[in-house]
């Protein structure tokens, strides 16, 4: 049986050192991750039952009262007919700047749009782009 005499030491096999790097490494990663900004540490708590909708946004959007410039989205215009509408005056929203239409063709089994062949026709004749549809 061998004898352990203090002060002897065994040589640390490369495993174990790096066991022991990759350990460090670990620690201080999930330290950093874990960390509280400054900010959020310094932020007032609301009393508890004083919280109310909206009340964080504030601090994350600020206080100016000017919103931020946005461009304006390029928007089709188009419609939605059925026989409500009757014969419909294609040329007339073409040249209003309408560019689509969707018509309705029929609803449940009881209706049939008496006035859809001419809506889907004259909507594609004048350069619309069109669609038909099924209100069930």
């Amino acid at each position: 049986m061998p004898v352990h005499r203090p002060g002897s030491r065994r040589p640390r096999s490369p495993g174990s050192l790096a066991g022991l790097a990759l350990a460090l490494l670990t620690a201080l990663a999930l330290a950093a991750l874990t960390a509280v900004p400054a900010a959020a540490r310094t932020a007032a708590v609301p009393a508890r039952g004083s919280a109310y909708l909206g009340i964080g946004v504030a601090a994350h959007d600020g206080r100016s009262g000017t919103p931020p410039a946005v461009a304006a989205a390029v928007q089709t215009e188009g419609v939605d007919v059925s026989g409500h509408q009757g014969s419909v005056d294609w040329a007339t929203l073409w040249n209003s700047g309408v560019r689509w239409a969707y018509t309705k063709a029929t609803e449940g089994t009881y209706y049939t749009n008496p006035s859809f062949a001419q809506q889907y026709n004259g909507s594609y004749n004048v350069g619309m782009i069109r669609g038909a549809y099924h209100f069930a």
